[in-house]
């Protein structure tokens, strides 16, 4: 994989990101985002431009930031799920976000992944945690900017 994702964390991340494409389950329908109304509004509202992931398995999109644009928002890649995403619906019955509405996930290097959900069909996976669980204003302005979409 890239270099800006740990190859030892794409298994890790790819069943977590199952886990969370079934959140937000009741309640209010929530929007199903496309990957172009998601590339325009970081863009327009964060003045970075994202771009697809040739990394994506079919139904799923990656956004994912230059490498060099680190330094304002940390490591991090967007998927977004095309339809519904049953494939781990049993597990996520057991994933508990915390009081940010964060997953965390261990990595297979003993770091920490932050999920977050947005909308319907949305995932931020960011790995910019420093070894533990807590997030830096890097991971605030990516939610904020995210929140704003739904």
């Amino acid at each position: 994989m890239s270099a800006r994702w740990p190859a030892a964390a794409t298994a890790v991340l790819i069943s977590a990101v199952g886990l969370l494409a079934l959140g937000g389950c009741g309640g209010e329908e929530e929007p199903e985002l496309t990957s172009a109304q998601v590339i325009q509004h970081v863009y327009r509202r964060g003045g970075v431009q994202l771009s697809p992931s040739g990394d994506a398995k079919p139904g799923t999109t990656i956004l994912a930031l230059p490498f060099e644009l680190r330094e304002l928002y940390g490591g991090f890649e967007i998927y977004l799920f095309n339809g519904k995403n049953r494939a781990v619906e049993a597990l996520l019955e057991d994933a508990k976000p915390d009081d940010l509405g964060i997953y965390w996930v261990r990595d297979q290097q003993g770091g920490w992944l932050a999920l977050s959900k947005y909308g319907a069909n949305l995932i931020l996976a960011w790995f910019d945690a420093p070894g533990n669980r807590t997030v830096s204003p890097k991971w605030h302005r990516l939610d904020t900017l995210l929140e704003e979409l739904v």
